[in-house]
């Protein structure tokens, strides 16, 4: 072109590698309800397709489970987020009902790395089933279409398994 021309070089992709590990990923989003306590919430169950609140607390929930007898070491789950939320640092004295059960149950400490419109969070192990919850806040309205999650290998990058279904591929923010 005779004019300056902008251009933007992305090398993270949504496309499958076609090099996958045998990783099932699953994501829920619960919308917390407060209390008659402070820091006591409820969790609602956010259905697919539900706009989310501007003004509420969520708790976003990531389960790996590898299939088989396997056991990996050293993963990254990266989890897209839409402009404009983000992740509370402390979950320090948050406990929430409704999760595994009817008891009100103490948050672990939150660990994840934030990243460029998503977070991750470091796996050192995964043998069975593990869970992550984070509490997320969305702070931009609008419509937004995301990746899906992804589990990929430190050192094989090129293994990497989607999740599938996407949970929240499609989101309003209200």
């Amino acid at each position: 072109p005779t004019a300056p021309l902008q251009a933007r070089l992305s090398y993270y992709s949504a496309a499958p590698s076609g090099n996958e590990v045998p990783v099932a990923i699953r994501r829920k989003l619960w919308r917390l309800e407060q209390g008659e306590e402070a820091f006591k919430f409820t969790a609602v169950a956010v259905e697919p397709g539900e706009a989310l609140a501007s003004d509420r607390l969520y708790l976003d929930e990531i389960t790996l489970t590898v299939e088989g007898e396997q056991s990996l070491r050293y993963g990254l789950v990266e989890v897209p987020l839409p402009p404009g939320a983000e992740i509370e640092r402390t979950t320090w004295g948050v406990s929430v009902a409704g999760l595994d059960g009817e008891e009100a149950q103490a948050l672990e400490k939150a660990r994840f790395e934030p990243g460029q419109l998503s977070y991750g969070v470091p796996v050192d192990s995964l043998s069975g089933s593990i869970r992550f919850r984070h509490l997320l806040r969305f702070s931009q309205k609008g419509q937004f279409q995301l990746p899906p999650a992804r589990y990929q290998r430190m050192y094989a990058p090129e293994q990497q398994a989607f999740e599938a279904p996407v949970a929240l591929g499609a989101i309003e923010v209200r």
